[in-house]
């Protein structure tokens, strides 16, 4: 939400409400009261400045654009009639018709209008022209500067008090609604030590005038409405709205029997969650808070003094063709522009992808590198690796009756090869045969039959096991083994049935599967 400050500078009193606005809603920070000031004047703007300032830095209200407004007794007003015109020549049919019935110079002033609506009938429109001297203009601005702050808008205060009503009327009981939207209204706005009176019909200003100060008020607002009453007949005031503080009650009475129309309160506030602001100072906030509800809802200022309406310079017949073309060749340079960026970046694109490509297959090689000194080793390795699986199969089908000589110890081992000894592998064999040799020299002779055997010679000893009645020796024969491929060893276990040989039962005439890797070690 985009934060505003709203100031009302007038007689001794500056009023100043800050707050944030967005998509019509208005939320209040802070709303403060500066008393015993000067008046709007050059003279005294600086120092008043200096001393908002410091008041504000004393509440933590923070800087931002100053929407600002003036009394209607600092203004001049004046209705105009004026033929339609195009809307660039109608600043200066306004300006001349109000600069010639002024006795100030056109330099000393500053001029702006709102349009009020059309008479048809003789193709006029009816307008309102404000009329603030420089001077003030200058000296909210000089206020403004010494406080560090920017002004963006001043108008009049009665626009913005008709804003406020327009936003709180109807919201809560308090404030009610007139009973018809396009009917006319008062509103009275009672502040210290000024009284203003407007009469409004939807958002359009038909009569506004300060009230004197020190009069009874009932009186001079009857007086008022009498005025307004023989300046527009056709325009009847259906009700009343009065703000101020805790003494407007009894003005309210006395109006609603004087009057004879609804005259009902008026406070700014309502509806606001915001600070907790004294009632007998509430009306005097009702300009400022309509001034945040008008940019709240993106409105622009009926009357802006900062930046009034100005003529404008006639345009160029040409110059819709003049945009036209400018408009086709800047979209055809920006087509281009795109066409051509979008084929560089596809170009880019393209070489970004070529070059992740090489570097992915630079890393390919790298790593079929790794894998082909892997591949090596691994033959390297596997050229003297013994599969232990066939060469224990192949020895249990050379194996003599186990009546006769049995195997009790069986250790394999793989050998430290160095040079061109084609004898990678060894197995020892420890076991027990009876009462003659001849089953371990089948056994060797066996073993030696095969190319890539060779068997040593074989040592024998008494056994001392607990079955060495039945095999009285011991014997050790070492078997050196040459490695050799697989599709070589053919050799298959005879079949019999399960009753006769349960040990060999569960090879059913097939070799066994071979595992990778090596196994070695003692075997029982």
């Amino acid at each position: 939400m985009a934060r505003f400050l709203a100031l009302d500078w007038d007689h001794h009193q500056l009023n100043l409400v800050s707050a944030s606005v967005k998509h019509g809603a208005v939320q209040i920070h802070h709303a403060i009261s500066v008393k015993d000031v000067s008046g709007p004047a050059p003279a005294s703007a600086e120092a008043v400045g200096r001393q908002l300032r410091e008041r504000m830095q004393a509440a933590g209200i923070a800087a931002g654009p100053v929407l600002a407004c003036i009394g209607r007794d600092r203004l001049i007003l004046k209705e105009l009639r004026f033929p339609a015109v195009p809307a660039a020549e109608e600043p200066a049919v306004v300006r001349f018709q109000v600069i010639k019935e002024l006795s100030d110079q056109a330099d000393d002033v500053v001029i702006d209008y709102t349009t009020v609506g059309e008479s048809g009938a003789t193709d006029e429109r009816h307008g309102l022209a404000l009329v603030l001297k420089r001077e003030l203009l200058t000296a909210f601005q000089t206020l403004c500067n010494a406080a560090g702050l920017k002004l963006a808008g001043l108008t009049a205060r009665p626009f913005g008090t008709i804003s406020c009503l327009k936003n709180v009327a109807g919201t809560t009981e308090r404030t009610p609604a007139a009973d018809r939207a396009d009917a006319a209204v008062a509103i009275v706005t009672v502040g210290d030590p000024w009284t203003e009176l407007c009469v409004v019909r939807g958002e359009h200003l038909l009569f506004s005038r300060s009230l004197a100060a020190g009069s009874p008020l009932p009186a001079e607002i009857r007086r008022s409405l009498a005025v307004f009453a023989g300046q527009a007949a056709q325009e009847a005031v259906r009700a009343l709205y009065i703000a101020g503080g805790r003494e407007i009650a009894s003005v309210r009475d006395k109006l609603q029997d004087v009057l004879g129309i609804p005259v009902d309160p008026f406070d700014p506030f309502d509806g606001l969650e915001g600070p907790d602001v004294p009632a007998e100072t509430r009306g005097d906030f009702a300009a400022a808070i309509g001034l945040l509800y008008a940019r709240a809802g993106k409105a622009r200022l009926p009357i802006n003094f900062v930046e009034p309406k100005q003529p404008k310079p006639p345009r160029d017949p040409n110059k819709k063709r003049l945009i036209l073309a400018a408009a086709v060749a800047g979209i055809l340079l920006i087509g281009g522009s795109v066409v051509a960026f979008a084929e560089i970046s596809s170009q880019d694109q393209e070489l970004a992808d070529l070059d992740q490509k090489k570097q992915s297959l630079v890393k390919q090689l790298a790593d079929l590198d790794d894998d082909a000194k892997r591949i090596k080793h691994l033959d390297e390795w596997s050229s003297h690796k013994i599969v232990w699986l066939d060469e224990i199969y192949d020895l249990t089908d050379r194996f003599p009756d186990t009546n006769t000589i049995r195997l009790t110890n069986l250790k394999c081992e793989q050998r430290n090869v160095t040079g061109k000894d084609k004898y990678v592998g060894k197995m020892t064999l420890t076991g027990i045969v009876n009462r003659t040799l001849r089953p371990v020299d089948e056994l060797m002779v066996q073993l030696n039959k095969d190319g890539h055997l060779m068997v040593g010679a074989k040592d024998t000893k008494g056994n001392t096991s607990t079955d060495r009645a039945r095999f009285p020796t011991q014997f050790t024969s070492q078997v050196d083994i040459e490695k050799l491929p697989p599709n070589q060893f053919e050799r298959r276990l005879p079949e019999g049935s399960a009753e006769d040989k349960p040990e060999r039962s569960n090879f059913r005439n097939r070799r066994p599967i071979r595992a990778p890797g090596d196994m070695g070690g003692n075997l029982p």
